[in-house]
């Protein structure tokens, strides 16, 4: 019967990720919460109520005339 060896304590633990401030911000975990995201609001030129462009590298996202920010930052702001 042969028995295994036993574990040697670690006598210095390696920390070459924690030298540098620069690096311990690389390595870092992240927390991401929905307080830290920001909802791309384009504004174009044009008057009216409700017209609105769609940016074309953003699907989904739109330019809208001064006259729709209000309504639409009291929608985003509500949800």
């Amino acid at each position: 019967m042969s028995s295994s060896p036993s574990p040697q304590p670690i006598i210095h633990r390696p920390r070459r990720l924690r030298r540098t401030e620069t690096l311990r911000r690389m390595v870092r975990e992240n927390v991401l919460r929905v307080e830290d995201l920001i909802y791309p609001l384009f504004v174009m030129e044009g008057e009216g109520e409700g017209q609105r462009e769609e940016v074309p590298s953003m699907p989904g996202c739109y330019r809208y005339t001064l006259e729709t920010c209000p309504c639409l930052l009291e929608y985003y702001l509500s949800h």
